[in-house]
């Protein structure tokens, strides 16, 4: 038996926020079934987590966090006030030694050399500002961040980024503009998209799936490797908009190779 300690606060510290509550979740990614306690006084949090099996850290991190975020909110229900549940350690004992992981909001793994960050970040503020699609890559780039704050439903917000940039496809393009088309349907909008910003065809379903879960109330877990693969997809799609939207034009071969199709595990 692991026991992990996960611990926390609750945002904004309005009032005493108060929850005492135990139940039991079964987590078939990780074949292990969790007996959580948590427990909640003067926006403190600090909750225990016992399972027979070892689980990835930031795989446990995103699956409290979902269940604790969705008690709070009822907190905030009768009050309204938005509360936010933020995880700020987690400890454990393995049988061999103490472990801590902190979280500090930074997603380990994603970063961009200098060189292609610093581009990026120059080319999707300059689309931010174009009349016609600035929206688009405007609300790609929040559904992005959303796709990391909100863990529990990083597919649903990455499906979203993508979408709203493959809606931007909804119309003939016509050299750096666009305009519209009687004969627009939405496989022609993925299809615009994909060769237009040089990605492979991927299964949109993957996304899709938990999108349309998460509306219905019922989000299936996700793994933490699964988040990157889904977050760093998501990324150059959105970078490579930008790219189209600031040039006007599909992507060269030579600097932009087809980008491959997400895998999931």
């Amino acid at each position: 038996m692991i026991e992990y300690t996960v611990i926390g606060r609750i945002w904004p510290p309005y009032g005493s926020f108060v929850l005492n509550a135990s139940f039991e979740l079964h987590v078939p990614h990780h074949q292990a079934l969790m007996t959580v306690h948590v427990h909640v006084t003067d926006n403190v949090l600090r909750t225990i987590v016992r399972t027979q099996n070892n689980v990835e850290i930031r795989s446990l991190r995103t699956i409290i966090h979902g269940h604790i975020q969705a008690m709070v909110s009822v907190g905030g229900l009768a009050g309204g006030t938005g509360y936010l549940v933020q995880i700020e350690r987690i400890e454990w004992f393995d049988g061999d030694a103490h472990h801590h992981w902190h979280y500090d909001g930074h997603f380990s793994g994603l970063e961009l050399p200098e060189i292609v960050a610093e581009k990026v970040r120059k080319t999707v503020l300059a689309a931010q500002r174009n009349i016609d699609c600035g929206h688009a890559v405007r609300r790609a780039c929040v559904e992005w961040t959303d796709a990391i704050l909100d863990p529990e439903d990083t597919l649903f917000h990455c499906f979203r980024a993508i979408d709203v940039i493959k809606s931007s496809f909804s119309e003939k393009l016509v050299g750096p503009g666009m305009s519209t088309s009687a004969s627009d349907n939405d496989e022609m909008n993925w299809a615009r998209m994909r060769g237009t910003l040089r990605i492979a065809r991927f299964d949109a379903t993957e996304f899709q799936k938990q999108s349309t879960a998460s509306r219905h109330g019922a989000s299936p877990y996700v793994t933490e490797s699964d988040r990157r693969i889904a977050l760093a997809f998501t990324r150059e799609i959105i970078a490579r908009f930008a790219t189209f939207v600031i040039e006007g034009k599909g992507l060269s071969e030579l600097e932009y190779p087809v980008l491959p199709a997400p895998v999931f595990h």
